[in-house]
């Protein structure tokens, strides 16, 4: 029987997102937290094949990289039933497909406080 998860030590977390200053930022913020950063990718391809090549608990995917959405990404964290958080600066949910306009999110800029909430709430809380 797998125990419950209560922390978010240790969690393999995919990071995609292409604007390297908050990269930097969320990779510093994903080791406050202990957080095992499994990949950075930059592109919706690499993020695509980092999840197909690699275990990971959850993901933090930028809603659009390089001008493509991420959708591609997010289905195939779907099919694998791991859950992610879009970490965006677009507001609106209007024209986005049901997988991301249902997908939590977190509004960019965020805190190191804000990041650990959400994360507690998606990948603890909604996994438990």
């Amino acid at each position: 029987m797998e125990r419950r998860r209560e922390s978010l030590t240790g969690l393999r977390i995919l990071v995609a997102e292409d604007e390297t200053f908050v990269l930097m930022d969320i990779e510093d913020m994903l080791r406050d937290l202990q957080c095992e950063i499994v990949g950075t990718v930059a592109t919706v391809e690499a993020a695509v094949e980092a999840i197909r090549e690699n275990p990971v608990d959850g993901a933090l995917l930028d809603l659009n990289l390089h001008g493509q959405t991420i959708l591609p990404a997010a289905e195939e964290l779907v099919r694998r039933a791991v859950p992610f958080l879009l970490v965006t600066g677009y507001a609106s949910r209007n024209g986005d497909v049901p997988v991301l306009r249902d997908a939590p999110r977190l509004k960019k800029p965020f805190s190191l406080g804000g990041l650990r909430a959400a994360m507690h709430e998606v990948f603890i809380q909604r996994s438990a």
